[in-house]
């Protein structure tokens, strides 16, 4: 026997996850996770916590007793629609953390993200910073006559990708003489 428990985790599928496992708790990928517990209206998993579905708490219970069969559709539609929007807000990053992210020496890579949502920040970072270079233009020491400096700052082979306890001020301080253009577009994110 490989184990013996079941994760009862509860998927976003509304599934239980059901993989035999050797901790109580759950199996190898849910152990940890906060527990999903199904919605008192519409039955679709939520993400409270345990401790708020105490028999004391006045917001856990949710009578439905008293309602109509058109008010409980109209609830559960709400709550429907409420909920799946969630997903569809929550899975779309916002540029503005993209591109924070890839003035951050130690995320420059993205590689959390998918190759069109990359492509889409790098292009919208380069937009930026070729207004922010036909503004000011400074020299940059690093660049060569075939790359930019943008292009040399997103390279990791020219710009090494800075460990993850290195504070990102004190790393823009040293190299900000190589990417002042960059410095100054990571100022703005910061």
């Amino acid at each position: 026997m490989l184990g013996d428990y079941t994760c009862d985790y509860l998927l976003r599928t509304g599934d239980i996850c059901g993989r035999t496992c050797h901790w109580p708790e759950g199996c190898h990928e849910h152990w940890k996770a906060r527990k999903h517990f199904p919605c008192k209206v519409c039955n679709t998993p939520n993400f409270r916590h345990e401790e708020s579905l105490d028999d004391d708490s006045d917001d856990s219970e949710f009578d439905t007793s008293d309602l109509t069969d058109d008010s409980f559709q109209i609830i559960k539609s709400i709550c429907h629609t409420i909920y799946n929007s969630l997903f569809d807000y929550w899975n779309k990053p916002l540029m503005i953390g993209l591109l924070a992210s890839l003035l951050d020496s130690r995320l420059k890579t993205l590689s959390s993200w998918d190759e069109e949502t990359q492509e889409r920040a790098k292009a919208e970072l380069t937009q930026q910073f070729k207004n922010i270079a036909t503004e000011q233009t400074t020299a940059s020491i690093y660049t060569t006559s075939s790359n930019t400096e943008l292009e040399c700052y997103l390279d990791p082979t020219q710009t090494p990708i800075a460990k993850d306890n290195t504070n990102p001020f004190e790393w823009w301080a040293i190299w900000q003489p190589k990417f002042p253009n960059v410095a100054k577009s990571s100022r703005k994110y910061s």
